[in-house]
């Protein structure tokens, strides 16, 4: 008699045959597995498709980017290819050579890398960011040495909170408190300056804007730093889609945060755990995520 994995192997790419009453009892488990396998390609397939890093690659004579691969279709990509692109790192370098990331990026796939520009432990250096053209340089080579296109990511979203600072040559960006004092279409022409100067540096993922709701102006992560468009949660939810809108234009995906919301919070979450048990309002806080979602511009 055939074994049980024998039994339910299908072709790649094919839909399994319909199982009978008598043996669905004895197949949920395997079936349960391809199902959740089949939804983790979908999603990663998405997420890898959905950005475009052309400008940290060189183009051929006609203008098309060249990677060295393209990733598979979904169903032929590897358990290790798979696990390797949903996994996104930090490294010390403002260089590729004699990096240890290249290594890391060859053996495992690696999905993406997020840059900072200056390094606190043990002290305080550069770690990847130094000028214009170092890091156009090194998005281009960390992009020329991985396998697969890479999702280079920084978290620029203005004032006190970005890694491409004025100082060093980049696009001023200021903090969110000011743009949401203007009009969310300056808010959209505000981000889209700045996207267009990460897409010819070779970014293609910023980890902004920030969508929670300033109801703790005291609040040491985010009111206290101008983090927050504004106390109202639609003119917060207007200013963050136009940021997400100004940048898109660009190339250059954006990410809300910080669901599900840590406008209330009345500590910093980067040094320790915090409770918004009692303060958290989620009416207000979960609004702009509602409607980014429903109007899909969080994507």
């Amino acid at each position: 008699m055939n074994s049980l994995r024998d039994d339910i192997k299908t072709p790649p790419c094919t839909t399994p045959p319909i199982l009978s009453p008598v043996n669905s009892r004895r197949l949920i488990g395997p079936c349960l597995k391809s199902i959740c396998l089949g939804l983790f390609r979908a999603v990663l397939f998405l997420a890898i498709t959905m950005v475009n890093p052309s400008h940290a690659q060189p183009a051929d004579a006609h203008g098309s980017v060249q990677y060295s691969h393209a990733l598979p279709p979904p169903c032929e990509a590897s358990l290790e290819l798979m696990a390797g692109q949903m996994i996104m790192v930090g490294f010390r370098g403002i260089s590729t050579e004699a990096n240890p990331i290249i290594q890391v990026m060859n053996k495992t796939f690696l999905g993406g890398v997020i840059l900072f520009d200056n390094d606190y432990s043990p002290r305080v250096f550069i770690r990847n960011i130094s000028s214009k053209a170092q890091l156009s340089g090194l998005t281009a080579s960390l992009q020329a040495h991985s396998p697969y296109p890479l999702l280079v990511a920084v978290d620029q979203e203005g004032g006190k909170v970005r890694r491409l600072k004025w100082e060093k040559g980049f696009t001023p960006l200021p903090p969110a408190a000011e743009l949401g004092e203007a009009p969310p279409n300056a808010t959209r022409l505000t981000a889209g300056r700045a996207a267009a100067e990460m897409q010819m540096l070779g970014i293609n993922l910023n980890f902004a804007p920030v969508a929670d709701v300033n109801i703790n102006p005291d609040s040491p992560a985010i009111g206290a730093l101008q983090r927050s468009f504004s106390a109202e949660p639609q003119a917060v939810a207007r200013h963050a889609g136009a940021f997400l809108q100004g940048m898109k234009a660009h190339g250059v995906a954006g990410c809300l945060k910080h669901f599900p919301g840590h406008g209330s919070a009345a500590a910093d979450t980067h040094l320790g755990s915090v409770d918004i048990s009692e303060t958290w309002a989620p009416d207000a806080e979960l609004l702009p995520y509602k409607t980014l979602i429903k109007e899909g511009l969080a994507e």
